[in-house]
């Protein structure tokens, strides 16, 4: 008889494979976490984003994942981090800002308060900041919060330091007074300055399930590229919610795929996806 093989443990299987149950399984929690609405044809995207975390975990299936979700708070927030789309960059569909630059330089001796919905990364939120801080100043009476249901995107926000490929995206005045290049092992890196980030607050928040009475109000809200992501009873009830903390005659800023009908709701149209709160609306 030959030598017996030495016996070697069996490497841990990984199924990258989901089936349509699973699919429904995932697409539910994120409906539920989120309000976000996965379409069937986003099942290859959630096999992509979700495939790695697997094999971080050492968890062999799809299904074994979501027993885990169910058991795993902590794994819930990394999981809506991999679910959500974190695209945006500076100065993103500049005629928002350049619409704001002239409403805000109308105001800038009263305090104004504006809300960047879905801040993502926080780019969004540091270009209203800068252009707050053209018009009226760093130390005049106004400020940013910017909010998002991801906490891993809220941390770069807070930190305010950026690839120095995303410079191009900033009018060049901007990036000289408002940034700081990096230097020896930063190198590579740009950082908001800190006049700056002092005046935007971050918060983690979910759109679809937070207490319009306990956010305050706001002068503007941009409530950029999420709608898209919801469905339509769901969209309606985010607009609503958000639309309760804006002031009469407030600013509402939408991403240039997004509209609304002015009729549905207190509003009236300023331009293409901006619109202003109507008077006595509440």
């Amino acid at each position: 008889m030959g030598r017996e093989q030495e016996s070697k443990p069996a490497a841990l299987f990984f199924s990258t494979s989901l089936s349509d149950a699973e699919f429904a399984a995932i697409a539910k929690r994120v409906r539920e976490w989120t309000g976000i609405s996965l379409s069937p044809e986003k099942k290859a995207l959630v096999v992509s984003r979700l495939s790695r975390r697997l094999r971080e975990l050492g968890i062999p299936s799809f299904r074994t994942y979501l027993q885990h979700l169910d058991t795993d708070a902590d794994e819930v927030d990394r999981f809506i981090d991999l679910m959500t789309t974190n695209e945006t960059h500076f100065f993103r569909e500049g005629h928002h800002f350049q619409i704001l630059a002239g409403w805000a330089r109308e105001r800038c001796r009263e305090p104004l308060t504006i809300w960047s919905a879905a801040a993502s990364t926080g780019e969004e939120a540091y270009t209203i900041a800068m252009v707050l801080a053209e018009e009226c100043g760093v130390t005049a009476p106004w400020s940013v919060v910017a909010t998002d249901i991801a906490l891993k995107v809220l941390a770069i926000g807070e930190r305010g330091r950026y690839p120095i490929e995303r410079a191009k995206e900033i009018p060049p005045h901007y990036l000289k007074r408002y940034f700081l290049r990096g230097v020896g092992n930063q190198t590579g890196w740009m950082r908001v300055v800190e006049a700056l980030r002092q005046k935007v607050r971050w918060q983690r928040l979910n759109l679809v399930e937070f207490d319009p009475q306990r956010m305050g109000r706001f002068d503007a809200v941009f409530l950029r590229n999420v709608l898209i992501y919801f469905d339509p009873p769901t969209k309606a009830e985010v607009v609503r919610r958000v639309l309760t903390t804006l002031k009469e005659g407030g600013m509402l800023f939408l991403g240039h795929a997004e509209t609304l009908t002015p009729g549905d709701f207190p509003l009236q149209s300023v331009a293409p996806t901006v619109y202003r709160k109507c008077l006595s609306a509440e």
